[in-house]
């Protein structure tokens, strides 16, 4: 009986899982690999990190197979919050929203998702649209 509620168990909780990300795509609509910001203000993200983060992270960490990989699920929106709540260690807070979203479009660009003709946005409402999911195909 206790291997059939461990089992139940975690049936449920993949189920959980399954469908938390199910609904964390379709309520958001787009998917980082729809484009969902420019080169340009990946660009702008690069010169604020090379300024803000670089005594602490460096690009290759922020491209690694598992950093995003942590997210899928989410909303691109949770790394914009965790940066900006978090990042820089001694002065969370310290960059403007935009920023934080350019430093997010820069992370993004460096785990390939393609750049688009529209910024991503800076607003929580906007960020919350868009999803993290893995690429087609992986």
């Amino acid at each position: 009986m206790k291997n059939g509620l461990i089992v139940g168990g975690l049936a449920v909780m993949a189920l959980g899982t399954t469908v938390h990300q199910a609904s964390a795509q379709s309520a958001a609509g787009k998917t980082i690999w729809d484009g969902v910001y420019t080169t340009a203000q990946a660009e702008r993200g690069k010169a604020v990190a090379s300024q803000t983060c670089a005594g602490c992270h460096s690009p290759e960490e922020w491209a690694e197979p598992g950093f995003m990989g942590g997210w899928v699920g989410e909303h691109i929106g949770g790394l914009h919050s965790r940066l900006r709540l978090t990042m820089p260690a001694n002065n969370p807070g310290f960059l403007t929203t935009q920023q934080y979203a350019d430093i997010v479009a820069y992370m993004l660009s460096l785990n390939r998702a393609p750049a688009g003709t529209t910024e991503l946005p800076a607003t929580d409402e906007g960020l919350r649209a868009i999803a993290v999911t893995k690429r087609a195909g992986r």
